[in-house]
């Protein structure tokens, strides 16, 4: 499995937003039923965001970036972002539970 963190923040008056767009995204996720994905978001103070997104395959994150939610994120990005975001391959060491 792979595993992906990317951080961010937005402009402070854009945080609420973007939490309404984070929330759009994981329900679309639901909708699709695209299965074999994890995606989980926290927030960070106010305008911090860190996403972890896990896929099995490549295509699996093609899929799940190429729903209608992810994609207005996208363009509406640079509007709203503060710091630009970084993305992270990550290796899984252990969780809980099993």
């Amino acid at each position: 499995m792979t595993h992906i963190l990317i951080t961010y923040s937005v402009k402070e008056e854009w945080s609420e937003f973007n939490r309404e767009l984070i929330e759009s995204f994981i329900q679309q996720l639901h909708d699709y039923a695209i299965t074999d994905v994890s995606h989980v978001v926290y927030r960070l103070e106010t305008t911090s965001f860190i996403h972890i997104s896990s896929y099995t395959t490549v295509s699996l994150c093609d899929k799940a970036t190429n729903i209608p939610a992810f994609k207005h994120f996208l363009n509406v990005l640079e509007s709203i972002v503060d710091n630009e975001p970084i993305a992270y391959d990550v290796e899984e060491i252990g969780h809980y539970p099993d």
